[in-house]
């Protein structure tokens, strides 16, 4: 990336890396944006708006768990891509105290079918973002009799302020509600 933006210096176009991997990088990235922006206050507002809409839905996440759960959370399904540990998907099950089942050295690895079907899922998500669930994946799902779950907001797949509301929405769905029932900051609220 910093290749590819290397000529707008040329320009005389200032650019600055904010990089933002993980939910916790959403505070340093206000702070920045504010100092560059010259908008302090407002980015500091900003950043406490998101602290509680976070601590909001921690605190709900807490009063709903998700119990005996073992959630393969995939990206891709052609081919199958999964979110590994230390991955923003691995982060956003770890916030709902869900365990991975997948445990490799890759942030994102590759798996084939019968690699699914021995990490044995009881909770399959679909984030490829497909227009309808690929045949192929809707078959591993009926092997190992895993629940299915497609997520259709890009909230969850890039960390920002909106993924909370996202990922309460999911919840919520998973538990056989319409929608998050909680009401968020207009910050959680947009899209980034």
């Amino acid at each position: 990336l910093k290749r590819s933006l290397a000529p707008l210096s040329g320009f005389g176009i200032r650019v600055v890396e904010v990089s933002v991997k993980q939910l916790a990088d959403i505070d340093g990235a206000l702070e920045r944006l504010g100092q560059l922006s010259g908008r302090e206050q407002q980015a500091d507002s900003f950043r406490k708006a998101w602290n509680r809409d976070r601590q909001r839905f921690a605190k709900w996440l807490s009063a709903h768990p998700l119990k005996d759960q073992r959630v393969l959370l995939l990206y891709g399904v052609r081919p199958y891509v999964a979110a590994g540990p230390g991955s923003f998907g691995d982060e956003l099950l770890r916030l709902a105290h869900l365990p991975n089942v997948v445990q490799t050295k890759n942030d994102y690895p590759v798996l084939d079918g019968e690699h699914i079907l021995a990490l044995r899922p009881t909770a399959i998500l679909d984030a490829s973002l497909q227009s309808q669930p690929q045949e192929g994946l809707l078959h591993l799902v009926k092997l190992s009799r895993a629940r299915y779950l497609r997520i259709t907001d890009q909230t969850l797949l890039h960390p920002c302020p909106a993924t909370i509301r996202g990922y309460c929405d999911l919840i919520a769905r998973w538990q056989g509600q319409a929608k998050c029932p909680l009401t968020f900051s207009s910050l959680a609220t947009s899209a980034h």
